[in-house]
């Protein structure tokens, strides 16, 4: 409520107690950003209800890019990650393979390494 006494609110929006200009300020707004109110009542209804919320299930989420880009994950190590990434850096100097480059700088190419910063992994072999 404090909003509308600022000097940006007056003279742009209407008043929150004038509840009769809010569909023309709505309607106003919707031709200035290219969007016309729907004229017949079904396609109005339609915009009302309310948009199915995406689920998990819908959009899975994944990590795109390096295994070595991955955030520190439960149960691994940073000394163990460390090691992995200088073997990792090793077996693709023997393999004659370059570094990936990414925004955060070269990674290598081999990622099956990073396995083995898991401590619980790591003691278990």
């Amino acid at each position: 409520r404090q909003l509308q006494h600022s000097a940006h609110w007056a003279g742009h929006f209407p008043a929150l107690e004038e509840t009769s200009k809010h569909k023309p300020f709505a309607e106003t707004v919707l031709k200035e950003i290219g969007q016309a109110r729907p004229s017949d009542p079904g396609a109005a209804a339609a915009l009302a209800a309310p948009a199915p919320a995406l689920t998990e299930a819908a959009v899975p989420l994944e990590f795109r890019g390096p295994e070595w880009q991955r955030p520190v994950r439960g149960g691994e190590s940073e000394q163990l990650l460390c090691i992995a990434y200088c073997l990792a850096n090793a077996i693709d100097r023997l393999l004659g393979r370059c570094p990936v480059m990414t925004p955060c700088g070269p990674v290598p190419q081999t990622e099956w390494p990073r396995v083995l910063g898991n401590w619980k992994f790591t003691l278990f072999l």
